[in-house]
């Protein structure tokens, strides 16, 4: 049996980790932990994969500058189980950020409206893997910030399908520092929307 199969209700990209990511998280000691937990599979971040035209054109062109996004890594938890809602099944999709001082909206501490950006950015690759989902857009994003966030530093997001109503879904999301202290949160409801003809 194949341990790293995707989840038939998930269209995820099984992918292993590119050996200068690894490198990189490397050198923040928690890593190993997430990395070499079997219930974890990588797989690609995809607003991070080059597409046509200008589709994730401001995760995948914008926050590859100097000083901004450093590294990434998606991973989806295989441990799959029915949420509070049993018709909706859930998976935790899990991405580890690695940020600079170009995302300062203080010194040394990162911007909020970058925080409010992740956590949507997290929750939509998540409902972008969901196979129900044809065309989904942000309806409505609600942050609690816990904690500021010093830069340069890394952290982990999770990410959760929560709750369906028609052709609406909600997710749940954390920024987390290593240790699994929450920093912030987010719950958000998405539209699936037709695409024009």
């Amino acid at each position: 049996m194949d341990d790293r199969k995707v989840p038939k209700d998930f269209n995820f990209v099984i992918a292993d980790i590119p050996p200068e990511t690894d490198a990189h998280f490397t050198s923040f000691p928690w890593y190993a932990r997430l990395r070499d937990n079997p219930s974890n599979i990588p797989i690609q971040t995809i607003s991070r994969v080059s597409t046509k035209g200008t589709e994730n054109a401001f995760m995948n062109k914008t926050l590859r500058l100097e000083g901004t996004i450093l590294a990434c890594q998606s991973f989806y938890n295989k441990s799959l189980h029915l949420s509070e809602d049993s018709k909706l099944p859930t998976i935790e999709m899990i991405t580890l950020y690695s940020v600079g001082n170009g995302l300062d909206g203080h010194e040394n501490v990162i911007h909020g409206g970058f925080i409010a950006l992740i956590l949507d950015e997290i929750m939509g690759m998540l409902i972008r893997h969901y196979r129900p989902v044809k065309n989904p857009y942000t309806g409505s994003l609600k942050v609690d910030y816990k904690r500021f966030i010093t830069t340069p530093s890394a952290f982990v997001c999770r990410s959760r399908l929560s709750g369906m109503e028609g052709s609406r879904f909600k997710t749940s999301g954390t920024v987390e520092d290593g240790t699994g202290r929450i920093l912030a949160t987010g719950q958000a409801l998405w539209v699936d929307v037709k695409p024009r003809l």
